[in-house]
């Protein structure tokens, strides 16, 4: 499979506070790679420097292909990277649909018509096409995550930046949205992963990255990366 994206040597930050310290990865298409790594580690500061939220201090991006170090956020959505938040954000006085369509029409660029048909495959693909004319203010935490997702794809997605879409979540709705996720990734769909839950990080990526101090230390099977002596003392601390 093709690289899709390649960070070199990324530095960033919050004004004069580095976060992400010379951060090297590639992810390969079609994949899904999972991130974890202790607070204040970078892995919120890494997808929001993917998605554009932050500048780079040094170093480049490159997504399919192109160099898009500088590239504003809008535009980086709509040439094929969505991003979904740890706490969903939806219009609670919208409709679940015309969520869905804020996205399609202002992040892929869609007619309101074209966008239409897009919004309900979405919606259906996250099992909230019942819901789509509900106000989006009643969703439970698990819809709320779901409509997260689909507005992600409604943007016409190539990369999908996934950050704590399980937290909070039962054990029951955590292998609901876990099994989303890995339909997403069945209909051709790349995933950057973040997640704090380390049996789902194992179970459902095809390759995990533990981020400490801003880098990359180690990339890999998932299995290994969780029982390797270097992610047992910076993140569980230590084998007993």
């Amino acid at each position: 499979m093709n690289e899709i994206l390649r960070f070199e040597n990324v530095a960033s930050g919050y004004d004069r506070i580095r976060i992400l310290n010379e951060l090297s990865f590639t992810v390969t298409e079609g994949e899904i790679l999972g991130v974890i790594g202790p607070n204040g580690s970078g892995k919120t500061t890494m997808l929001n420097t993917l998605a554009g939220l932050l500048r780079t201090a040094s170093g480049k991006i490159f997504f399919d292909g192109n160099d898009i170090t500088v590239m504003a956020a809008h535009s980086r959505c709509r040439i094929g990277i969505g991003r979904t938040f740890q706490i969903p954000r939806p219009f609670s006085e919208m409709t679940v649909m015309e969520n869905v369509l804020v996205a399609s029409v202002h992040g892929a660029g869609l007619s309101r018509k074209e966008a239409a048909g897009i919004s309900e495959e979405c919606l259906e693909m996250v099992g909230l096409i019942g819901r789509k004319n509900e106000k989006a203010g009643v969703l439970t935490l698990l819809d709320c995550k779901k409509l997260e997702l689909a507005r992600a794809a409604a943007t016409g997605a190539k990369l999908l930046l996934l950050d704590e879409v399980a937290a909070g979540l039962t054990e029951a709705e955590i292998e609901d949205i876990t099994g989303l996720v890995s339909g997403l990734k069945e209909k051709d769909l790349t995933i950057i992963w973040v997640e704090h839950i380390l049996d789902v990080m194992k179970n459902s990526t095809d390759r995990l990255m533990c981020m400490a101090e801003g880098r990359n230390v180690i990339c890999g099977d998932p299995k290994e990366v969780i029982d390797s002596d270097i992610v047992q003392e910076i993140y569980l601390g230590g084998k007993e």
